[in-house]
């Protein structure tokens, strides 16, 4: 008996440390999750005035005036940048500012989206700002920083509310994808002001075969433009929802495939670069096109200019 009991003991010990270091590990646990939490949660802050376009000028979250030689009077459009954000080593920023020169000369005010210096996260280091510690959720922080991005155009002085668009570079444009989305909206836009219209250029559409990013139910413009060489964001994956979009007559999509573009088509700092890609087991290598990417800009232009 003496000896069953000092088994009982023993047993009671263990079970404490075990239930005292379960109690430890799932405070850290749900301590680190508050912190996400609240990380993800921080409202972006963008410059306030706008400011003329420059060589030496910060494109992070800043607002540009539009050039006054142009007779485009009230428009805006906010830019989504890739995953990797807006690289510390200003690596890639140069193809951002091509889109926002063009843009501002075609009188447009232009702001420039920025999801991670303010959040120190730097992109590229961390799995394009996606990694476990300091998750931006696609489906909700990106979509809610575009919404905050066009109420922050909209009350600009010269800026006509219903005139503000929003385009995209892969990551971001699937973020637009969501802010088009109705049920997104209902769910998450608080009946906020959301772009005239929305989309851009390399977007997924899907994230695995269970999950859409574009979804067919949008009911604002979109805008569309994928490569045939893309194996990134493959057209493939697209074309049959772009054909439920079109077939629900609800809303507008304009679309287009450039034959034998590949992701970043428009990335002339990204020219030969190559990739793994774990999720499909393929590398992928950018080819830099600069006729498709004035094409691009182009036709982003004509379609967000149809809407008077």
């Amino acid at each position: 008996m003496h000896y069953k009991c000092r088994k009982i003991n023993r047993f009671d010990k263990i079970s404490v440390m075990k239930r005292f270091f379960i109690a430890i590990l799932s405070l850290i646990f749900f301590s680190s999750l508050s912190i996400v939490d609240s990380f993800a949660a921080k409202k972006l802050l963008f410059e306030k005035a706008p400011k003329e376009l420059s060589s030496f000028s910060s494109i992070r979250n800043a607002v540009f005036a539009p050039s006054k030689n142009s007779n485009n009077v009230g428009r805006a459009l906010v830019i989504s940048p890739t995953c990797d954000g807006l690289r510390s080593d200003g690596k890639t920023n140069g193809d951002y500012r091509a889109w926002i020169k063009f843009f501002v000369n075609e009188g447009y005010t232009v702001l420039m989206l920025d999801h991670y210096n303010q959040r120190n996260i730097d992109g590229p280091s961390n799995g394009c700002g996606l990694d476990s510690k300091r998750k931006l959720m696609t489906n909700y922080d990106l979509p809610i920083d575009v919404l905050d991005a066009v109420e922050h155009l909209s009350v600009m002085p010269g800026v006509d509310k219903n005139k503000i668009f929003a385009i995209g570079f892969s990551l971001g444009t699937m973020a637009n994808a969501y802010v088009a989305s109705k049920n997104w909206y209902e769910t998450f836009g608080d009946k906020r002001l959301r772009p005239r219209a929305a989309g851009g250029l390399y977007g997924a559409c899907l994230m695995g075969p269970a999950k859409r990013v574009l979804n067919t139910d949008v009911d604002i413009p979109v805008f569309w433009l994928m490569g045939s060489k893309d194996i990134e964001t493959p057209p493939s994956d697209c074309l049959p929802i772009i054909k439920g979009i079109e077939d629900r007559k609800e809303t507008k999509i304009y679309w287009h495939i450039y034959e034998g573009a590949t992701h970043c088509w428009d990335c002339a700092s990204k020219n030969g670069h190559s990739r793994y890609m774990p999720w499909n087991g393929k590398t992928t290598t950018y080819i830099y096109n600069s006729k498709y990417a004035k094409d691009s800009m182009q036709r982003a232009l004509d379609f967000f200019n149809s809407f008077k």
